[in-house]
């Protein structure tokens, strides 16, 4: 199992390395949203991000929705020993989608860290992805 107190995540940013375990789960769930899987022929096939399992399961957010969770499990495995990713579509009207993606990791010193963002889509694009301060907001955005 991973412990975060050997890991450090080497940021392209003015960060420089995160080592703090709420700034990394920020980030790993920064980077798998911002990741363009043609970004690099060298790993190509072999990236996890938001675009490609939109490109993928645009059609079918039931399916994206449980993709998000094994994408983000594995993500997040890498530096934490727990975690837990749960991610769940509803239907706004028509082809208008809302995906709910809540991870929460456990640390090598049992801090629990959560984080969650809710995605709005339809077929035809992307709309917004929103923070989530608190599960009350998240169930009343959650329309």
């Amino acid at each position: 199992m991973a412990n975060e107190a050997s890991y450090k995540i080497g940021s392209l940013s003015d960060k420089g390395w995160i080592s703090d375990p709420k700034s990394m789960l920020g980030y790993i769930f920064g980077c798998y949203m911002t990741t363009d899987a043609a970004q690099t022929l060298l790993y190509d096939g072999r990236l996890t991000s938001l675009a490609e399992t939109y490109h993928r399961f645009i059609n079918d957010p039931d399916g994206m929705a449980n993709q998000i969770v094994s994408d983000l499990t594995k993500l997040g495995g890498y530096y934490f020993p727990q975690v837990d990713v749960r991610a769940r579509s509803k239907q706004i009207s028509g082809t208008h989608y809302s995906i709910i993606m809540e991870m929460t990791v456990m640390t090598s010193d049992n801090e629990r860290i959560q984080l969650a963002k809710l995605m709005e889509m339809d077929n035809a694009d992307l709309r917004k992805i929103v923070d989530v301060n608190n599960y009350g907001d998240l169930e009343s955005s959650y329309i």
